[in-house]
């Protein structure tokens, strides 16, 4: 696990559906990736090595979660890799919550626009009560969140060894739900499909979160046939009852014209609002226009300003992008370390541009120490997602890694 966060606001939204329900729905909810290929999948390894600098019980949690994850993977024929076909990586959140309005569903969502990752959380609030929640993501090769699975918990109090416990429980309980084999491509069927009834029924009846829930399955194509046009009228519902999310993902419709007409001055007027409200998707969005000056006034300051705020969220390409601005000094001061530190970030997600990047810093010395086997290593690792820079500066280097982009 590489930190235990105290979310208080959602972050990114970005790439396929995740629906968490609560009391009256499956425990554990999964999604994967449309476009993923399960059947390539044969080996596993961990997002991160454990850090030194991390506090004992942060550390026995992550060892006993990675062990949990082992047991439930080579189960199903998977195996370890130092260069592995799927990237575990856990979140545990915890929350305390005052309830505001009934909310009859807590949800977690992940949907795609373009080749962009992130991902998003809203939660039910309950009246004085602190949730655990634990997202397990299996990300492949090419940074893409291709299976995910939430379970979320009533805290079992401050005791380290009961926290853990319950931890290991949820972890099982997840990967439990996930469907397939190393090298299979035929999925199980699993606890929480077949949820749209349920939603349609509650949407009807006015639930703003439920409307967002059926515009993400609409708009993706999950559990019904896919309508763009009915995304985004149920997106328009929950909208207009101030969903967060249904803004961000209304407006980057309208920005398209995804299915609807496009409307640049709806579009920009949403994401802002959503933006403010803390949806990474929607500050990465409002970055990039404010970069390109669409729909609104050019101004690197403010687009820096936006990705920072998306990056901090954990926004893949939005830490990569807020690594070329500091290193340009577009918009902000330049500084070289920030910036490696920024590409590193979305390198060790697995992002191709991040990584080559970051290879650039070492091979120059640039915000990192100079160093020629660090420089090659990433610039391999974006190589082999078909980075044809990386593939240009590993054949200048004469590295036998270099080799041409699929």
């Amino acid at each position: 696990m590489n930190t235990v966060r105290n979310l208080t606001s959602p972050r990114a939204v970005l790439a396929a559906a995740l629906l968490l329900g609560a009391c009256s729905s499956p425990k554990v909810v999964t999604l994967e990736h449309a476009d993923a290929d399960f059947e390539a999948y044969r080996t596993y390894g961990f997002a991160q090595e454990l850090g030194t600098d991390e506090s004992q019980y942060t550390t026995l949690l992550s060892r006993s979660l990675q062990e949990a994850a082992r047991r439930e993977l080579e189960q199903r024929g998977y195996r370890p890799s130092e260069d592995p076909d799927l990237v575990v990586d856990f979140h545990l959140d915890s929350r305390e919550r005052l309830r505001v309005r009934p909310t009859p569903v807590p949800v977690f969502v992940y949907h795609p626009f373009d080749d962009l990752t992130g991902e998003g959380d809203y939660a039910v609030r309950f009246r004085g009560a602190t949730e655990e929640t634990l997202h397990v993501d299996l990300v492949d090769r090419h940074g893409r969140v291709v299976w995910e699975g939430v379970r979320t918990w009533r805290a079992t109090g401050t005791d380290p060894r009961r926290r853990r416990e319950a931890a290991e429980q949820a972890l099982a309980e997840v990967l439990s739900a996930f469907p397939f084999e190393a090298g299979s491509a035929i999925a199980a069927d699993v606890p929480g499909r077949g949820a749209f009834d349920e939603y349609r029924a509650l949407a009807r009846r006015g639930d703003p979160v439920a409307q967002f829930l059926l515009g993400v399955m609409y708009q993706g194509g999950h559990g019904v046939e896919q309508d763009r046009l009915q995304a985004a009228e149920w997106y328009r519902r929950a909208a207009e009852q101030g969903n967060a999310l249904a803004q961000s993902n209304l407006g980057l419709m309208l920005l398209r014209g995804l299915g609807i007409p496009a409307d640049e001055e709806e579009a920009v007027r949403l994401l802002r609002i959503a933006a403010e409200h803390g949806v990474a998707g929607a500050q990465y969005a409002l970055a990039s226009l404010h970069r390109e000056g669409r729909g609104v006034p050019q101004d690197d300051r403010v687009a820096a300003g936006w990705l920072e705020q998306a990056a901090e969220q954990g926004l893949t390409v939005a830490q990569a992008d807020l690594g070329l601005m500091l290193l340009r000094g577009q918009g902000v001061p330049r500084d070289s370390g920030a910036a490696a530190t920024w590409f590193e970030r979305a390198a060790r997600k697995g992002f191709p541009r991040a990584q080559t990047r970051l290879g650039m810093m070492y091979e120059h010395g640039r915000g990192v120490p100079r160093d020629a086997t660090q420089a090659v290593e990433w610039y391999r690792r974006a190589a082999e997602q078909g980075d044809p820079m990386a593939v240009e500066r590993l054949e200048r280097l004469g590295s036998p890694d270099a080799r041409t982009p699929p």
